[in-house]
């Protein structure tokens, strides 16, 4: 998945989820949205785990 795609994923996440996971998905999406101003491509390990929890979360 190419970083656009992940980023409307994550995106739609915030939009569609509720409650505690609506929180997380948007801090997330606020951490990612800030690394990529500031030019950085890689996505550290503890973000992915994150986001690997909020989809448990959410799914």
């Amino acid at each position: 998945m190419n970083k656009k795609t992940s980023c409307k994923y994550l995106l739609d996440l915030v939009h569609y989820s509720k409650g505690d996971v609506k929180v997380e998905a948007r801090e997330l999406s606020e951490q990612i949205k800030m690394r990529m101003e500031i030019g950085v491509t890689e996505i550290p390990d503890e973000l992915i785990r994150k986001a690997e929890i909020i989809v448990m979360q959410y799914g």
